[in-house]
């Protein structure tokens, strides 16, 4: 006798747009909700938070745990820099050890992020600091964990946990990483009118400098968030949600939804439309409120991929309370002398003033590497094809790395549930 059934209408939703572009789960596919949000999406105490640095002392404290030897992922940027000086400034008063691990990848501009990473620790201070390095291509010795609830969304989950038994492999018994932050604390886009409302001219035009400067594209976006402020609210959130998420105002449902879940996947994807305008429409002034909200929420936190403990001081409940009382104002800081800085100047808060000589002025990213890693490993997706969820022609013609990504995970986790003596049925 099987265990239980996975619903094909269940496994459908994970593949709707608003799922994907939010990087959720819409449901659980077996057991309890995946994971558990890290806050209430409205604090019960609304008093605004002046400093972050001790609500982020007490998250990356209790991330640590008892734990002697704790693993930290690093990646080259400030949130993942933040909390391994944090970490270590800890364990240097309690007599803990503190190691970190790093997966190698390779940016934008075609560099590796392994001699960046090197150069930080180098130039930190931070004693007794061993790097060990997940290289390209190097395989875990397990399958990432797998979880009753729905597939692992990591980007990489089989790179985690590679990271995660380097880690375990040289003592440490928990990792913290820098996930979240950028969710969090990040300056959103259209803020001319937090900005000017807390007249703060001098970021006004650092701002203007940083954005529109940079790409006038931007221009009509933000001049719009203006003149929307003197709409009635509906109206606001309606051309906000167009303007902020082009693709759920237009696509319905991915191409490789099968026709027989279409008509379910745009029902509820229109419904989960429906519910954000709401929230916009009841509970933000601004489109900069609204870009902040959108940019965490849903926010679910769920299981990593072993073998030991992955944790988020960013996102315990605690402290996404703290950034959401966090005026969006103060996110931005004219003062620092380069862009990067200044738009992640909540986070650069976090990092001691004796350190900031050694910090990255540009962030690195990955997208090119990523979407490379997501294709060369697409799935056959034999099991969502036989259930009918996943339309097998147009699957084998889609090139969309994000639709690869979540087919790739949906699969990998369909296939061990069948594995397990779970059926696949609507």
């Amino acid at each position: 006798m099987g265990l239980g059934a996975v619903s094909a209408n269940q496994l459908a939703l994970w593949l709707s747009w608003p799922a994907i572009l939010g990087e959720f789960g819409p449901s659980p596919l077996l057991g309890d909700p995946p994971g558990q949000p890290s806050a209430s999406s409205r604090p019960d105490d609304t008093r605004p938070v002046a400093d972050l640095r001790g609500p982020f002392s007490e998250s990356v404290l209790c991330g640590m745990g008892d734990h002697e030897r704790i693993g930290i992922s690093v990646s080259g940027g400030l949130d993942s820099l933040a909390v391994l000086i944090e970490a270590a400034r800890i364990a240097d008063m309690d007599g803990r050890r503190i190691i970190a691990v790093m997966a190698e990848m390779t940016d934008d501009a075609g560099n590796s992020n392994v001699p960046v990473v090197r150069r930080l620790l180098a130039a930190s201070g931070l004693r007794n600091i061993g790097l060990h390095i997940t290289a390209t291509g190097e395989s875990p010795a397990g399958e990432p964990d797998w979880h009753l609830e729905g597939p692992n969304l990591d980007a990489l989950p089989s790179v985690n946990r590679s990271l995660l038994e380097k880690a375990e492999d040289n003592g440490a018994t928990v990792v913290m990483g820098g996930n979240g932050a950028d969710e969090l604390l990040g300056t959103v886009r259209y803020m001319f009118g937090a900005l000017t409302a807390a007249r703060d001219w001098r970021a006004v035009r650092s701002y203007w400098s940083d954005t529109i400067g940079e790409d006038r594209q931007a221009l009509p976006a933000e001049s719009l968030a203006l003149a929307t402020r003197l709409l009635p609210r509906a109206w606001r959130s309606h051309l906000y949600f167009a303007t902020e998420w082009p693709e759920l105002s237009v696509l319905k449902t991915p191409e490789i939804v099968s026709a027989a879940h279409r008509e379910h996947v745009a029902s509820w994807s229109a419904q989960w439309i429906s519910e954000a305008l709401k929230q916009h429409t009841t509970r933000h002034q601004s489109w900069a409120q609204m870009a902040a909200w959108d940019a965490v929420f849903p926010l679910h936190v769920l299981p990593g991929p072993g073998p030991v403990p992955l944790r988020h001081p960013f996102l315990t409940p605690s402290f996404v309370d703290a950034a959401q009382r966090f005026p969006l104002a103060r996110r931005y800081d004219p003062t620092l002398p380069h862009p990067y800085w200044r738009q992640k100047a909540a986070v650069f808060s976090l990092i001691p003033t004796a350190m900031r000589g050694i910090l990255p002025t540009a962030k690195q990213t990955f997208r090119n590497d990523l979407a490379y890693r997501f294709l060369a490993g697409k799935s056959d997706a034999a099991n969502l094809i036989a259930c009918d969820v996943v339309d097998e022609k147009a699957w084998l013609a889609t090139r969309d790395a994000s639709l690869v990504n979540r087919v790739n995970a949906l699969e990998a986790w369909t296939r061990e549930a069948v594995r397990r003596g779970y059926s696949i049925c609507d």
